[in-house]
């Protein structure tokens, strides 16, 4: 694959977790609001009973963009003796 469709996967997983972390931002902040998470691929309404899920799904999403930012890596690693 592309550098470019790792590079596209990766912008959009770092919208992703800004989008998270807003909705944890203001959740904790607001704890008796609710707050509508638009994720591009669906909407939902999530309440500070949310907080622990979301807090979840933003650490699997900020695992999934350290993998790809891996991927996309265009210098290569060389590695020599240590002696």
């Amino acid at each position: 694959m592309s550098t470019e469709f790792w590079e596209t996967r990766k912008q959009r997983t770092a919208t992703l977790i800004e989008l998270y972390e807003n909705a944890i931002e203001f959740l904790s902040s607001n704890p008796t609001k609710s707050y509508n998470l638009d994720t591009g691929q669906s909407t939902q309404e999530v309440t500070r009973f949310d907080l622990p899920n979301l807090e979840q799904s933003l650490s699997r999403v900020e695992n999934k963009y350290a993998v790809l930012c891996q991927r996309t890596r265009t210098t290569p690693t060389i590695s020599t003796p240590a002696w």
